[in-house]
């Protein structure tokens, strides 16, 4: 095997252990956002691509310089990295445009810190490799498995902790929550709202809950859970115990139209009759 060959697989064998730790701080990440495994790996797969062509490069010209005893390659370690980020923001950047300006802007935001985080992590790796190359190449394959190996069992825990269910997918927690009579287990998602509603709706509907549930939320939770009340029963009775004037006109929307028809009038859609049932004034 040549040089520049042997300089090659230990790039791959170095730039492959990262990728794997990359991957799986991508897996992480797009946890809490998604409630589709396969958009999660996919996405996970495409943030990775760039960040290992970038330890692949910058591990072969480490590699090369630390064997022909030349100075660090810092100029080109440099251009390596911010050509790859700079290629990756202008395609992902292309995706953000066409829509509102305000998730024109969010997109963009977040584009940046995905950059930003893309570069400190990969500043760290290679520094390591930078560091352990030439003094202990075995404690350097050790540091990146045990990394590795740290990652793999955070997101076995975070699985484990939640029976299976994707931190954004609030209908898989709520129908936990409706078998094991545990509300409390909606607290683990990052949509805890949304559950807490799935959750409230479910039970009425089924008849294994009275109103007394509802007290025992505050706020916006108190509220959509009177209004579930009212939606299965048809008892315009409990929208008057609803505190917050618009989730009032939607309890009321839900008894009485079964939607909250937003393009048929609203308010105006109901008769004087059905908003007094409700509690609300007869004018807007």
């Amino acid at each position: 095997m040549s040089e520049n060959s042997k300089i090659i697989f230990k790039s791959l064998w170095y730039s492959f252990l990262s990728s794997l730790i990359f991957f799986g701080f991508w897996i992480l990440y797009f946890l809490g956002s998604s409630v589709y495994i396969q958009r999660i790996i996919i996405n996970s797969i495409f943030y990775t691509i760039p960040l290992f062509i970038i330890i692949l490069l910058c591990s072969f010209f480490i590699i090369k310089a630390r064997d022909n005893q030349e100075k660090f390659p810092i100029l080109k370690i440099v251009i390596s990295i911010f050509t790859i980020l700079l290629i990756t923001g202008v395609i992902i950047g292309s995706r953000c445009s066409g829509g509102s300006a305000e998730s024109t802007g969010f997109c963009f935001i977040s584009l940046l810190a995905l950059i930003v985080c893309s570069l400190i992590a990969s500043i760290i790796l290679i520094s390591l490799i930078g560091y352990f190359y030439g003094r202990s190449e075995k404690l350097l394959i050790i540091l990146l498995v045990v990394i590795l190996i740290s990652v793999s069992l955070v997101i076995t825990f975070k699985f484990t902790i939640n029976k299976g269910c994707l931190p954004a997918d609030y209908i898989c927690f709520a129908e936990i929550a409706i078998k094991t009579n545990n509300p409390n287990f909606c607290e683990k998602t990052s949509f805890s709202t949304n559950c807490f509603n799935y959750y409230n709706y479910e039970i009425i509907k089924k008849g294994n809950a009275d109103i007394s549930i509802c007290e025992e939320n505050e706020g916006e939770l108190r509220d959509e859970c009177m209004t579930q009340f009212a939606r299965t029963t048809k008892n315009p009775e409990y929208c008057k115990s609803v505190k917050i004037s618009f989730q009032r006109l939607n309890c009321c929307l839900w008894v009485y139209e079964g939607n909250l028809i937003p393009n048929q009038g609203g308010y105006n859609a109901l008769t004087g009759e059905q908003k007094s049932s409700c509690g609300l004034p007869l004018t807007e």
